[in-house]
């Protein structure tokens, strides 16, 4: 765990997806949150949970069940509305708070070299340019590096896509210098251990 590196491609194209993710998972909440202001009563009841659950969008109705489960009822609809808006809130202030500890725990990596061959050999299961397969060939080149070599000689690839860890595992541990893909669903890296 003291040897961990992000690529400059890690990093744009987490900001990338984070965009992404972070403006649909906010627009379907502050619609929620509307939408609660516009169609409930002052007072809200635990009759209402259902109802409040049911009008979630899909993709946050999880979070919504989970925080209506634990809400202490009765509450007002402005005290419920601003406590939705003040979790929206901190969840962005978290995920900024844990990626500031991540890349203090990392060291940059640059590549600057191509790698066509290898690229060609993976491009079939990873499409995505400068995205993934950029990160790939970013690990390739770090493990090559004469002067890091000799700590990446069991460099190991983690993520959390199931396409690469699953999907095109065997294409990138034959043709590239990378020891193991390692999906972080399934991995704990305190333990070092697969559950």
């Amino acid at each position: 765990m003291d040897n961990l590196w992000l690529s400059d491609k890690v990093l744009t194209e987490w900001k990338r997806k984070d965009r992404k993710i972070q403006v649909d998972l906010d627009n379907k909440i502050r619609r929620h949150v509307q939408n609660i202001r516009k169609n409930f009563p002052d007072m809200i009841e635990i009759d209402h949970r259902d109802k409040l659950i049911k009008i979630a969008d899909d993709k946050v109705r999880p979070f919504f069940q989970r925080l209506y489960a634990d809400m202490m009822y009765p509450i007002s609809k402005e005290e419920l509305c601003n406590e939705i808006e003040d979790i929206l809130l901190s969840m962005g202030s978290g995920k900024n708070i844990r990626l500031y500890k991540l890349k203090s725990l990392c060291k940059m990596h640059e590549r600057i070299n191509n790698y066509p061959t290898e690229e060609s050999a993976i491009i079939e299961c990873v499409h995505n340019g400068d995205g993934d397969r950029g990160i790939i060939l970013d690990a390739h080149d770090l493990a090559l590096d004469p002067i890091l070599n000799k700590l990446n000689d069991e460099l190991q690839f983690w993520t959390f896509d199931g396409g690469i860890s699953i999907g095109c595992r065997d294409k990138i541990l034959s043709n590239l210098e990378i020891k193991d893909v390692i999906d972080l669903k399934y991995y704990l890296p305190i333990t070092g251990q697969s559950h």
